[in-house]
């Protein structure tokens, strides 16, 4: 699936409106870009190497492994942003998975605007 026009962003999520929503949200704020969709962590991971990734969007639950694992597995094997977007507020949390290279946390519900402000600066970056 890969989006020669434009960059290609990964959104893990299992919770089907989140991945609705942010379809929607792509196609308005970002419409020259691609957004390829998951719904376990897992199905994520077969997308990154063969579909010219560059960013992942990673919630934290999962229905087949944590978010931390798929962060962990990710930054092993390959250089591409992620950002954590996640119900959990919790700072210990935050603090654990940007020193394991996630390059932002951002809580939901998130500020639309601001979202895709940090994605355009991340991508822009790498």
């Amino acid at each position: 699936m890969v989006n020669s026009d434009g960059r290609t962003i990964l959104y893990i999520d299992d919770d089907a409106a989140n991945r609705h929503l942010m379809t929607r949200l792509f196609g308005r704020k970002m419409p020259g870009d691609h957004l390829v969709v998951a719904a376990t962590g897992r199905e994520g991971l077969e997308h990154v190497p063969g579909d010219g990734i560059d960013m992942v969007l990673l919630d934290l639950t999962l229905p087949d492994m944590s978010g931390e694992e798929v962060l962990q597995t990710l930054k092993e094997a390959h250089e591409i942003p992620v950002v954590i977007l996640s119900g959990h507020d919790d700072p210990e949390t935050r603090r654990r998975l940007t020193e394991r290279g996630a390059d932002a946390y951002v809580t939901k519900p998130f500020d639309a605007n601001e979202l895709f402000s940090l994605i355009e600066g991340l991508l822009d970056q790498s």
